[in-house]
């Protein structure tokens, strides 16, 4: 670190400023996931938000959706591209919008949101597979934002953030951010999430993904998120992922052929995910 690069200090937390939660985040997360949900009635929340209706327009009509032909309506943009990916896409898109982490020199836009997107849908595999349907969406919003505390280290500390990015130590991004500045993305985007207000969940599953047995009540969806995380971050490696992977404490909880046929599923969507993660990403 230069000698003109600036460290947090060991109260970050307590120091740093919050950014305010838009508002699109939090109307949406409590009504884009509501079971009942209709096209017609997805359609009308989204139009509440242009820039993010027409960011939904662009990818019913990019080359990754391919069309027979031109899609200029949204009601027909969100049939062509299903309530599950425009529920997602809505929020990652009004998140995307919060944070500036283009000045961060080592931060991966594409990477990140297609991870983001990778983690959502296979939290939505377990929570199905382990009799957690009930809870699936919420599981899966809770992935989508598993990694937002990187996206406000990127934002909010660019200069220490592209360090521990760029860094060829061996170790992890949660040691090497820890070392850097005294935190990592994890209780980053648990301190983000409670600060804005969202439900407990999201800051006991985001902060304990990696340590799911201290997540308390949320121990299934926290060893969920963590699991599917790391499926993702392995695509992106290119390591394969097996079973023995899966936390000691969690296999009780979890098949392993559920967890295997999980990372197949997400292996065969990647080309597709991370199409999308740079559609995001350049929003």
């Amino acid at each position: 670190m230069g000698a003109n690069e600036r460290r947090p200090s060991p109260d970050w937390p307590e120091t740093a400023s919050v950014p305010v939660l838009p508002p699109a985040v939090g109307y949406l997360l409590s009504t884009l996931y509501d079971e009942d949900l209709s096209i017609q009635s997805l359609v009308t929340e989204v139009e509440r938000f242009p820039s993010i209706a027409g960011r939904v327009l662009a990818v019913a009509n990019s080359a990754w959706s391919s069309p027979q032909a031109s899609i200029t309506r949204l009601p027909d943009a969100c049939v062509r591209l299903g309530l599950k990916l425009v529920r997602t896409l809505s929020i990652a898109l009004a998140v995307a919008n919060s944070f500036d982490p283009l000045k961060c020199q080592g931060f991966d836009g594409e990477r990140h949101w297609a991870t983001a997107l990778l983690a959502a849908e296979g939290a939505t595999l377990l929570a199905n597979g382990m009799g957690q349907s009930e809870a699936a969406l919420t599981w899966r919003s809770v992935a989508l934002l598993h990694n937002i505390g990187l996206l406000w280290l990127a934002d909010h500390c660019p200069q220490e953030t592209s360090a521990a990015l760029l860094q060829d130590t061996g170790e992890g991004l949660v040691a090497k951010t820890q070392n850097l500045m005294g935190t990592d993305f994890c209780s980053a985007g648990a301190w983000l999430a409670r600060a804005w207000g969202l439900p407990e969940v999201f800051p006991s599953v985001i902060g304990r993904q990696r340590d799911p047995g201290a997540a308390g009540e949320h121990f299934l969806a926290a060893a969920a998120v963590g699991i599917v995380a790391d499926m993702a971050s392995e695509l992106f490696s290119g390591d394969p992922w097996t079973a023995d992977r899966v936390p000691l404490d969690v296999r009780a909880h979890l098949r392993s052929d559920l967890a295997q046929s999980t990372y197949q599923s997400l292996s065969a969507a990647l080309e597709d995910v991370q199409a999308m993660g740079r559609i995001i990403a350049a929003s």
